[in-house]
């Protein structure tokens, strides 16, 4: 038994502990209480001291791409362009001249840094793929989606057998205890009607987890609405038979999934910027997830999230960075400091406690990971994050400040996260 004493603790599903203490067994947490109660309960056993910090559950990045992290120099030039189809188009010709051996090199170093944020659990989309092995190794927990490309119905078949194939391969070699294995649509204008109507009796029928890119940009919405815009005219812009083979849905990008039945399965949705309060009912209607990239979006021009309206929606949430090939870190902490000021600015104040289950239990649920992880229960695995408060005078945290103080501290940019580390 391991005792964990901190000025704040927050158990996410409870309400904050003033001077708390956590229990530990091995790698489960046992308790969470007042540090006074614990103490006696458990006494002689061994304490650890956090001080004047607050100790909360390690969070969960809902949606990256680890096989991007080696593209981060041409994410932070690309996007001054501020054209997100031409990112798209810049991005896919990068990755074609890059070796596995970097991509892999990449994905190592994109879970070691989210180990450093404090982060626990991870939604990767790999394209070719090569991220599996740096995140068994990284001791991180996840999903790897295997992402499938394709505007051709004609292909659909036999792209579909292919991300079968990966995904039998996966779960026969590595099992399925931290890390788990689904599938990923691009988008709805980068993958055939046919392609997503001939997946979804798989992904129902054998529970895969199973991801989709949608709403994401202003070009998005004008080419499922009227098949023109810069995905026409540049992404397509190769291939003018592409256009042909995906006329114009008439609707938007949540309406289109939703009449092609994919949201009965209740995919992982990322990025939800273009919506519109239709869409949100009908994402409520299936409590279909949607992970928010407030970075990314803002650096790729896509617009702003209307956060306030998928609360009122009733709509579940995350938090995901995506790639450095967008977004400045891979650490969710930091993409909610965004997120806090990005709504901030547009008149909407997050409650800071919503903010937190976002990073941590909203995202656990969202990747189907809340048995083990996102809030500091009794059973759950003890991987713990600690933050303290940016100050100059030691014990000035504890004089001036309460746990709503920390809380709000934290979401100022004022708190230092420290790495991630599993209790034992």
């Amino acid at each position: 038994m391991q005792l964990y004493k901190a000025q704040y603790i927050y158990p996410v599903s409870a309400p904050p502990i003033t001077h708390g203490m956590v229990a530990v067994d091995g790698e489960r947490i046992v308790e969470v209480g007042p540090a006074a109660d614990m103490a006696r309960r458990y006494a002689g056993a061994p304490v650890t001291d956090l001080g004047a910090s607050m100790l909360m559950p390690q969070a969960v990045n809902a949606h990256t791409h680890l096989e991007l992290t080696a593209l981060a120099e041409m994410g932070r030039a690309y996007v001054a362009d501020r054209s997100f189809t031409r990112w798209i188009v810049e991005l896919v010709k990068t990755r074609r001249g890059i070796t596995n051996d970097v991509l892999l090199e990449g994905a190592r170093a994109g879970c070691a840094m989210l180990s450093a944020s404090a982060t626990a659990v991870v939604g990767d989309i790999s394209n070719r793929p090569i991220s599996v092995e740096p995140l068994l190794e990284s001791g991180l927990y996840g999903v790897i989606y295997h992402e499938l490309i394709g505007p051709d119905p004609a292909n659909a078949a036999q792209l579909l057998q292919s991300g079968q194939e990966q995904v039998r391969r996966w779960r026969a070699e590595y099992g399925e205890q931290r890390i788990r294995f689904g599938i990923t649509l691009h988008t709805p204008y980068t993958v055939s009607a046919e392609l997503f109507r001939i997946t979804l009796p798989w992904v129902l029928e054998e529970n895969i987890p199973f991801c989709i890119h949608v709403a994401e940009s202003p070009a998005e919405a004008e080419f499922l609405l009227q098949g023109s815009g810069e995905i026409a005219t540049i992404l397509y812009a190769p291939d003018a038979r592409a256009i042909e083979r995906m006329p114009p849905a008439g609707r938007s990008p949540v309406r289109y999934l939703y009449d092609l039945g994919v949201l009965k399965a209740r995919p992982l949705l990322v990025h939800g910027v273009q919506v519109n309060r239709d869409d949100l009912d009908l994402l409520a209607e299936y409590s279909v997830p949607m992970v928010h990239c407030p970075r990314s979006n803002f650096l790729l021009n896509c617009g702003r999230m209307p956060i306030e309206a998928y609360q009122e929606a009733g709509v579940p949430m995350a938090i995901g960075t995506d790639s450095l090939g967008s977004s400045p870190s891979l650490s969710v902490w930091e993409e909610a400091i965004s997120a806090a000021a990005t709504h901030r600015a547009a008149a909407v104040d997050l409650d800071p406690h919503e903010l937190l289950r976002l990073c941590t239990l909203d995202g656990a649920r969202a990747l189907g990971f809340d048995d083990t992880h996102g809030s500091l229960e009794p059973g759950k695995l003890a991987h713990l994050a600690v933050g303290r408060l940016q100050t100059a005078h030691e014990g000035e945290a504890e004089k001036e400040t309460t746990a709503e103080d920390m809380l709000q501290a934290l979401w100022r940019g004022e708190v230092s996260m420290g790495p991630a580390f599993s209790a034992s």
